[in-house]
C-alpha cells in the first residue's frame, strides 16, 4: 500500500490528484481565446473590404459625374446612380466646372454589436 501512495503523490511528496484535468481546462481556455480572436479578425477583414467597396464606389461615381459634366448632363445624378449601383449612398456631390467631388457611404458589417458606415471620397475631372 505504501508503494501505491507513493505513485499517487508523484514521487515528490505532492498529491497529483489535485492537478488532474487542469491541462484540459487550460486547453479549452486557450481554444476559446483563439476562436474569439479569429472571429474579431474576420470582422475586421470584413470592415476593410467594406471600406474598399466605399472607395471604389466613390471613384466610379466621381468618374461618372465628371463624364456627365463633360457631356453637359447633370453630374450629381449620374454620380448618384453609380453609387447606388455599387451599394452605396451618395452623401455629398460638389461640382466646380467639370471637376466633381463626391462622398459615398457604404454600410459595413456589424462588428461587436455595432453597425458601421464606411466612407469613400473621390475627385474626378477631365484630363
Amino acid at each position: 500500500m505504501a508503494a501505491r501512495d507513493w505513485r499517487r503523490r508523484g514521487g515528490a511528496g505532492r498529491d497529483r490528484t489535485a492537478d488532474a484535468g487542469i491541462a484540459t481546462l487550460w486547453g479549452l481556455m486557450i481554444m476559446g481565446i483563439l476562436l474569439l480572436l479569429a472571429a474579431v479578425s474576420a470582422g475586421v477583414v470584413s470592415l476593410i473590404g467594406a471600406r474598399h467597396q466605399a472607395e471604389a464606389a466613390a471613384d466610379l461615381a466621381a468618374l461618372a459625374g465628371a463624364q456627365a459634366a463633360v457631356d453637359g448632363e447633370e453630374p450629381c445624378e449620374a454620380a448618384r446612380r453609380i453609387a447606388v449601383a455599387n451599394d452605396g449612398l451618395l452623401t455629398r456631390c460638389r461640382v466646380a466646372g467639370q471637376i466633381v467631388e463626391v462622398r459615398v457611404d457604404v454600410d459595413g458589417p456589424p462588428l461587436l454589436g455595432t453597425s458601421w458606415t464606411l466612407t469613400g471620397r473621390a475627385r474626378a475631372g477631365p484630363a
